[in-house]
């Protein structure tokens, strides 16, 4: 079922996607959940973001590729296995009650957030950062977790992989925008082919989604470069909020 509000809807959570370096699935799935929750069902909602995420990741990578934004040796190094969980998490997502989807969206978005603040952050970009001090075998293997998460709920992992590159790492938050951004890319290539097979993502709302997300993240990309890390850490923790919220709100209503 195709409803024209998906245009601004998609084009809105682009230009955040692009300036927050995630693919936008939680924000894409509360907005859906208080616009459209008798259209859709949760399951078909992370369907929908992972056409969404696929298309801002594309936007957004393309940018931050150009700007040399991003840490290349690090993501290809964490792309496969981040890649099969997000393949698993589409598979799953299929089979998990509504419910269960919505309390899972609440625990790990309120997880997420505790982690992201509980350590003290690199405020300036300009310090200077040794990429060989990101223990590569952990965050190989967290990628697994991030990856199956970004299945289930139709995102690229953006949203939990900068909080550790970040507030754990003490990468730059911008160029852990921009990794991010790289490993949003990869994994909603698999969340979306693990969704297709399992006939989750609605053709017509996916691809207007998916057109106006990547107007969104292209344009959101391009000036996430004149935000302070500052304004970045904020946006980020906003977007949590609001998820736990909606997905809160949509759980009780259940």
């Amino acid at each position: 079922m195709f409803n024209i509000a998906l245009v601004p809807i998609g084009f809105g959570v682009g230009v955040i996607s692009g300036l927050l370096g995630i693919g936008g699935g939680l924000i894409l799935i509360p907005v859906l959940l208080a616009t459209a929750a008798s259209q859709y069902t949760v399951a078909q909602m992370t369907g929908l973001a992972a056409a969404q995420t696929l298309a801002a990741g594309v936007a957004a990578t393309w940018v931050h590729f150009r700007r040399k934004n991003m840490a290349l040796p690090l993501l290809a190094f964490i792309a496969p296995s981040a890649m099969a969980g997000a393949y698993a998490g589409g598979w799953l997502s299929a089979r998990l009650p509504q419910t269960t989807l919505l309390a899972l969206i609440i625990v790990v978005q309120s997880t997420n957030l505790v982690l992201f603040w509980q350590k003290k952050q690199r405020d300036h970009d300009d310090t200077p950062f040794n990429l060989d001090a990101i223990p590569k075998f952990k965050l190989c293997i967290a990628s697994v977790g991030i990856g199956v998460l970004g299945g289930l709920f139709g995102l690229g992992g953006a949203i939990f992989l900068i909080p550790l590159l970040h507030a754990r790492w003490q990468m730059p938050m911008n160029r852990a925008v921009g990794t991010a951004a790289g490993l949003v890319f990869v994994t909603a290539i698999a969340a979306c082919a693990s969704k297709l097979v399992e006939n989750l993502i609605l053709p017509l709302p996916g691809l207007v989604l998916a057109i106006s997300a990547a107007a969104g993240a292209y344009l959101g990309a391009r000036f996430s470069r004149r935000l302070p890390a500052n304004a970045l850490k904020i946006g980020l923790t906003g977007v949590m909020l609001w998820g736990i919220f909606q997905a809160g709100f949509a759980l009780i209503a259940h």
